[in-house]
């Protein structure tokens, strides 16, 4: 029987980020879905962020419940990322 666990709480997000390894201090503390460009995007000037960003969560294997295989399904990510 399979498990499905809900992770869309308890996110880190970095905005002007791209590299995980090289993250600055902070970042803000947001659940998902999230997007970073809500209100300078609606605002008519187009001149909206258009750089990359990090969302961080960070978990450990004993977490999770006991399970041979794990499967991680990322919905909405809009047009590219890396996992």
């Amino acid at each position: 029987m399979r498990t499905v666990l809900n992770w869309n709480s308890g996110w880190t997000f970095y905005k002007d980020a791209s590299d995980p390894a090289q993250l600055p201090d902070g970042g803000e503390r947001i659940d998902l879905p999230h997007t970073w460009n809500a209100t300078d995007g609606q605002d008519g000037g187009n001149d909206y962020f258009r750089g990359s960003c990090v969302y961080q969560k960070r978990f450990s294997r004993a977490e999770l419940p006991e399970a041979d295989l794990y499967y991680l399904e990322i919905c909405g990510a809009n047009s590219s990322a890396d996992v």
